[in-house]
């Protein structure tokens, strides 16, 4: 793996983590997204060498349907949290709320 693709994946998943730790729906979802795509790169990156192997492929082709599915889902449930609540943040609870 060339150090291009390396600190490309270091900075897609280093964003992912920034945008999935924030506190709106919308980043949310774009860091979940983006996550994927890091984790699907990486596992292309591996599967790189001499000889065809098929199983990265396949790894790949069965995770980009499974992230697919997650942010369709992800993407229903924060709508519909932002149409119930009018706002686009996170709520967030104290030990006095629990």
């Amino acid at each position: 793996m060339s150090i291009t693709v390396f600190f490309m994946l270091f900075m897609m998943t280093a964003s992912s983590v920034y945008l999935i730790l924030s506190s709106r729906y919308t980043d949310l979802l774009i860091g979940i997204a983006l996550l994927s795509n890091a984790i699907n790169i990486l596992i292309m990156e591996m599967g790189q060498g001499e000889g065809a192997d098929p199983l990265p492929q396949a790894l790949i082709l069965t995770a980009i349907v499974i992230g697919f599915a997650l942010v369709a889902f992800l993407a229903s449930y924060i709508l519909f949290e932002v149409l119930r609540h009018k706002n686009d943040s996170i709520p967030t609870y104290t030990e006095e709320d629990v």
